[in-house]
């Protein structure tokens, strides 16, 4: 007995968006044109290849730093800071110290808020009419 799969695979490239869209609405009644998925599955390989290679070298970076993150939250803070603002940890002075703590202090405050609106953005995106409405300048100053 064929599996859908297998007849889905020998379809045209219509006949695929086509399948797509009604599995798509099947779902939760989401009406997604075939068009969409006809450009996608009409995108050159070449097209696609740097976005994967981008998420490869992003899911790298991110698990090596999600290590550093778990051993030592406010180091990792620090060096980060410290990145940011062009400071060599070798070449902190007194003063240096004592701005960076500030800023650590300053951010584990601002973190909340941040945590906060994130969630908000997440449940709630902004579209480009929220754009249009200074939605963003409300919530970017």
């Amino acid at each position: 007995m064929k599996k859908k799969f297998e007849q889905f695979i020998k379809g045209s490239v219509e006949q695929i968006c086509k399948d797509i869209h009604d599995m798509t609405y099947l779902y939760k009644n989401t009406d997604v044109p075939t068009t969409h998925y006809k450009k996608i599955l009409n995108d050159t390989v070449e097209e696609i290849l740097p976005g994967i290679i981008e998420m490869g070298v992003m899911d790298v970076y991110y698990k090596s730093l999600k290590h550093i993150k778990d051993e030592n939250p406010q180091l990792f803070m620090k060096a980060l800071l410290c990145l940011e603002c062009g400071l060599k940890t070798s070449d902190l002075r007194v003063k240096d110290q004592v701005g960076l703590n500030d800023c650590m202090e300053l951010y584990m405050k601002e973190k909340i808020i941040i945590d906060k609106r994130y969630k908000e953005l997440i449940e709630n995106p902004i579209t480009q009419i929220d754009l249009e409405d200074d939605y963003a300048e409300k919530y970017m100053n």
